[in-house]
């Protein structure tokens, strides 16, 4: 039975990835993030877009919460790492 409050994905820590901890976000005016990674760069907006690609239920911790998925380019930013 499908519950929509049940996790489909869980979130990755610094614990699990240290190489994280490499990953260098600077703020770009009041709506974008630039994240750098061994001279690989992406901007990503902070508010997620109105009709994201698709929404999912992660788990971090003991917490559930709605992640949207924000496209193929940032997957492929962070599978690199």
């Amino acid at each position: 039975k499908f519950d929509p409050n049940d996790t489909t994905h869980r979130f990755l820590t610094q614990r699990q990835c240290p190489s994280l901890a490499r990953v260098v976000a600077t703020l770009v005016g009041k709506d974008k993030l630039t994240l750098v990674y061994n001279q690989t760069t992406i901007e990503l907006p902070l508010e997620p877009p109105s009709s994201p690609k698709q929404s999912y239920r992660a788990g971090i911790w003991d917490d559930q919460v709605t992640v949207d998925d924000l496209g193929d380019k940032a997957a492929a930013f962070f599978q690199r790492i």
